[in-house]
């Protein structure tokens, strides 16, 4: 990463929405992981700035290494001693050292990324846990993938075979295609509460901007994020699950009446906003000024209908959905 990407990335990190979402989801599993745990040793491979291991020292002993001279130098800005200047396929510790190793998007920045994990399972404790990032779905790379000098993005078996000819044991491996973008104009706290329905309206709002300067794949764009928005806040859906499950999941809802009989409104969602926005995105498709006047008018009334449902999920459905965020 260049200097003035690190630059930049210490500047916003602490309070930026992109930022303060992805940690939330990175130490949820920690916390999942760890509980209780106290003095245990973690180790960040690629820490650059060094603001999650900041956010573990409550844990233990925390440790980072980076390839970057001047992201180290951030690090001891924020106080952190261990930080140690290392590629991330030659970490200097010894073998069963750590109980949790972070390696957040990393993996995609490296020629070599089996010696990365070969690596990591090494300095791991035999009872350690890994928790990795990386950027899904090869078909998305593009020149932001270039700028960020990633060598590839991930599928999600590719990386599972990756992960298991290392014989680490698979815990839980999640996909996302959106991941936090489509929440820009939810608050910060809004983010790290895991309320994100505030951002709903704003979406509308910027859906009618659209249509109003004739932008019509913007239009159903942010009408698409406003869908998502309302399902992930009314079902209790992790952030980090993107508009590709979201089809889905409204099926799901249809087929348990999940919101007591508005069976149709969920059909002209899922039909005239979700279906027509990933057309858009994946094949070129160019509304029609009818099609985006009807669109804004099924969201505008079937959210506000949304709004005043409180769904109760039965057992079966939970886990039904819950199956579909895997």
């Amino acid at each position: 990463m260049k200097q003035k990407q690190i630059e930049t990335m210490f500047m916003l990190e602490e309070k930026n929405w992109w930022y303060v979402g992805k940690r939330k989801i990175v130490l949820s599993f920690v916390k999942k992981f760890l509980g209780k745990r106290k003095n245990v040793r973690l180790l960040d491979v690629g820490c650059g700035t060094g603001i999650m291991l900041k956010k573990l020292i409550k844990y233990g002993e925390v440790f980072g290494v980076d390839i970057s001279k001047f992201a180290i130098e951030f690090c001891k800005k924020r106080t952190l001693k261990k930080i140690f200047l290392s590629s991330a396929t030659n970490i200097p510790f010894p073998d069963n050292y750590f109980d949790l190793v972070l390696v957040l998007d990393i993996l995609e920045h490296l020629k070599d990324d089996l010696k990365c994990l070969e690596e990591v399972k090494r300095v791991l404790k035999t009872d350690g846990v890994l928790i990795l990032s990386v950027p899904a779905f090869s078909f998305l790379f593009s020149y932001h993938d270039v700028v960020l000098e990633h060598k590839r993005r991930y599928g999600k078996k590719e990386l599972a075979k990756k992960i298991s000819s290392i014989d680490f044991e698979i815990y839980k491996l999640l996909e996302h295609c959106v991941d936090l973008l489509d929440i820009s104009l939810v608050g910060e706290k809004d983010v790290e509460d895991g309320k994100v329905y505030l951002g709903i309206k704003e979406k509308l709002k910027q859906a009618g901007q659209s249509f109003r300067n004739g932008d019509y794949p913007g239009l159903f764009s942010s009408l698409h994020t406003s869908v998502e928005l309302t399902m992930k806040d009314k079902l209790s859906i992790p952030l980090s699950i993107g508009e590709i499950k979201i089809g889905r999941i409204i099926g799901v809802c249809i087929k348990n009446n999940v919101f007591k009989n508005r069976e149709t409104m969920l059909k002209d969602i899922d039909n005239k906003i979700c279906q027509r926005d990933n057309k858009i995105k994946h094949s070129g498709y160019n509304p029609s000024p009818g099609e985006a006047s009807t669109a804004l008018l099924v969201a505008e009334q079937s959210l506000r209908l949304l709004e005043e449902d409180v769904p109760i999920l039965e057992e079966p459905v939970k886990k039904e959905i819950s199956s579909l965020l895997i």
